[in-house]
């Protein structure tokens, strides 16, 4: 039955992270009720479970779908870089799996499908897709702002410029 595998992670992540750096991690937990063992009594590696690629069960995280194409374009980005199969705009990048070269691996992936300029640390502070895709709406939307300012002050000097010097002798 794989629901008895079922593993929260969370607290267990949590209780790592106290202990070990971050590149130390591992990004995907499996339960075993005991490790392969070869005749010489080493971990027969080759006997190991693969990895299961669903969605990892997350401690008070509900799965909930991405609504925007911002978010939509993160959550395919964010499959291909953990190798999962689902993933919710409320989960945790790294609670995930992730870790700090593929937070780098995130920016980049970004940085190809959009005119922003996202910055590493903002996926170690906001690590969810819902907070990231805020992040890029709002730089968007300041930047479209600051066009349209650009643009109005570009008419201002046009009209200034095109006004034609008139000549008045009395």
């Amino acid at each position: 039955n794989d629901s008895e595998y079922l593993l929260n992670t969370s607290p267990l992540r949590q209780f790592i992270k106290q202990r070990l750096p971050e590149y130390m991690i591992p990004s995907i937990f499996i339960k075993l009720d005991k490790l392969p063992l070869t005749p010489n009594g080493k971990i027969d590696r080759k006997a190991l479970p693969e990895p299961d690629q669903s969605r990892p069960e997350l401690q008070g995280v509900s799965f909930v779908e991405a609504t925007n194409p911002i978010e939509k374009q993160l959550v395919e980005i964010w499959k291909q870089l953990l190798g999962l199969q689902i993933v919710g705009i409320h989960d945790n990048f790294f609670e995930l799996g992730g870790h700090s070269l593929l937070a780098t691996q995130l920016v980049s992936r970004i940085r190809q499908l959009s005119p922003i300029e996202i910055p590493l640390r903002i996926i170690f502070e906001s690590s969810t897709i819902q907070n990231i895709a805020n992040y890029i709406i709002n730089k968007i939307s300041k930047l479209e702002q600051r066009q349209e300012e650009e643009e109005k002050e570009e008419e201002k000097l046009q009209l200034t410029n095109n006004e034609i010097p008139i000549l008045i002798i009395s």
